[in-house]
């Protein structure tokens, strides 16, 4: 059985990914609790560190070539 930090490491890898699929950024940016959940799981490395990495890294590719996800960010 997975325990809550595997579910929550495996949930941040599958949006990782999903990041990086310029189709799948549009419908997950249309979800507005997206991002303040990447951003509270990258603030805190010290309790989880896995997951803060690749809540980051989804945060890095959503930026990436996204003038949009910059505004909201702000």
């Amino acid at each position: 059985m997975l325990g809550s930090l595997d579910l929550t490491t495996s949930c941040l890898l599958l949006l990782r990914n999903l990041c990086f699929s310029p189709d799948a950024k549009t419908h997950l940016l249309a979800h507005p609790r997206l991002l303040p959940c990447l951003v509270a799981h990258a603030e805190t490395p010290r309790e989880a560190p896995r997951p803060a990495a690749l809540a980051t890294a989804a945060i890095w590719t959503l930026i990436y070539q996204g003038e949009k996800v910059c505004t909201l960010l702000h």
